[in-house]
């Protein structure tokens, strides 16, 4: 059960790194549509942040960010596998 458990989460985080890499305008575009429906807020502090997370989102670095998560999820990916491997190969 542990070995299934285990090669779940591997195949999940290998599906999350592919869509990061594969689709990323796509994942920036509903991270846009998310922030941008939530109504202003009372508090300035609030709306202050809300505007620099609009600016981040719209930015390259984004972009540069899901790539790099991506390549996170593959790495722990394979990780699990390896670990998934060796441990029962036992």
């Amino acid at each position: 059960m542990e070995l299934i458990g285990m090669l779940v989460y591997a195949l999940l985080l290998f599906i999350i790194g592919g869509c990061c890499l594969l689709f990323p305008r796509r994942i920036q575009g509903i991270a846009r549509r998310a922030m941008e429906r939530k109504k202003p807020s009372k508090i300035e502090i609030v709306n202050s942040y809300r505007r620099a997370m609009l600016r981040y989102i719209n930015s390259d670095w984004n972009i540069l960010g899901y790539r790099l998560i991506s390549l996170v999820c593959f790495l722990m990916s394979f990780l699990m596998i390896y670990t998934a491997i060796i441990r029962f190969r036992k």
